[in-house]
């Protein structure tokens, strides 16, 4: 009886961390788009993801993942961006493989007919798929070290976009894309925008200088950004001088 509940709690504790495989696209129009109609395609069910997926080496990547809590599916691919150093899309000669996700559990469609835009697939076995490879990318971070910026005022509380137009220079390329500033050397006050979701925006925190402030010429703001899932990389941080001139 122990041996039963052991097993009970096991199967439970996988499907409770299984997730499903990340896709990713870069919000271009997909170069595939087909309805799922569950007429033609008894396998379905409302709440079914559908994905696209890429294969490299007989490993499968998620590419694209459609989600419907209606009676009618969808399934998209797109395209590879170049502009990603990692596969993630489709190349003209590649092979589209498709796949539902029901439960954390991937299994394999094979293709039957399209009519219009309309597609009909018959289910195959189980496959794993991983993550969207675009997860794997390590942050790129800025060279410079120091930023020029014009004289702030007292006078109110500026926002990074008004007293650091050129925030985003400073801002590392693949990460998750959130963006938390810190200040040290300074007596400003730095006061953090977050959305509803807790998500920062960096471009609307503001930060209050004094008049000592001003006269100092400069502070260190240090970046802190979450790099991608799957990248390995621990470089989440990076500070910078920024200053102007008192002349």
């Amino acid at each position: 009886m122990k041996n039963v509940v052991l097993m009970i709690l096991m199967i439970v504790s996988v499907f409770a961390v299984a997730q499903n495989p990340l896709a990713w696209n870069n919000g271009s129009f997909p170069i595939k788009l087909y309805k799922i109609n569950p007429v033609d395609n008894d396998w379905y069910q409302s709440g079914d993801s559908i994905y696209s997926i890429y294969k490299i080496s007989d490993v499968y990547y998620a590419n694209a993942v459609k989600w419907s809590k209606s009676s009618v599916g969808f399934a998209m691919a797109f395209a590879n961006d170049s502009d990603v150093l990692l596969k993630n899309g489709f190349l003209g000669s590649d092979s589209i493989y498709w796949g539902r996700c029901r439960g954390g559990v991937i299994t394999q469609l094979k293709t039957i007919s399209f009519s219009g835009e309309y597609a009909t697939f018959v289910p195959l076995g189980v496959i794993t798929v991983k993550d969207n490879l675009y997860y794997s990318m390590k942050p790129i971070w800025p060279e410079v070290t120091e930023f020029l910026i014009d004289k702030p005022t007292t006078s109110k509380a500026l926002k990074f976009y008004q007293f650091l137009p050129g925030y985003s220079k400073l801002t590392p390329q693949w990460t998750t894309g959130s963006f938390t500033p810190e200040l040290s050397e300074t007596t400003a006050k730095l006061t953090i925008s977050k959305g509803k979701n807790g998500i920062i925006f960096l471009n609307a925190c503001t930060v209050r200088f004094s008049k000592q402030d001003v006269a100092k010429g400069y502070f260190y703001l240090t970046i802190n950004a979450e790099p991608l899932k799957n990248s390995g990389s621990n470089y989440k941080s990076k500070k910078y001088k920024i200053y102007w001139l008192n002349e």
